[in-house]
């Protein structure tokens, strides 16, 4: 979506927010490595952009190639979530992943949008 650098590092400051939340309800190691892992991401991006005085610049990121490479990272994330889901569900049901559903299911979730960043950050920067 064409927006600028500063309201999309607003949004990218939504995930991390909603870790540490997620971490003071229910401490666990990786909700807050997975925290400070975006919060690093989001410092890297904000002095990418103040280096380059790009704060009320648009950020063009709408061509047909870049959609399409969303479109697929987002059918491959979708596809894993799902295939983690079922295996999850198996384990968690005879005892042998000491989750619960709710983590599952948001582990499953930070997971997914990970991997979709990453692959479509991957196929972008190799066009």
């Amino acid at each position: 979506m064409n927006m600028t650098y500063r309201t999309g590092l607003f949004l990218q400051t939504l995930l991390p927010i909603l870790l540490y939340v997620l971490y003071w309800h229910s401490p666990s190691t990786l909700t807050l490595l997975l925290a400070v892992i975006g919060t690093a991401r989001v410092l890297y991006s904000a002095a990418h952009i103040h280096r380059n005085k790009l704060w009320g610049n648009v950020h063009f990121q709408n061509d047909q190639r870049t959609r399409s490479n969303a479109h697929f990272a987002g059918y491959i994330s979708h596809w894993v979530m799902i295939v983690i889901l079922l295996i999850g569900v198996v384990l968690i049901h005879q005892s042998m992943l000491p989750l619960s559903y709710l983590q599952l299911i948001a582990y499953t979730a930070f997971l997914g949008f990970m991997l979709r960043m990453v692959i479509s950050d991957v196929l972008n920067t190799n066009v």
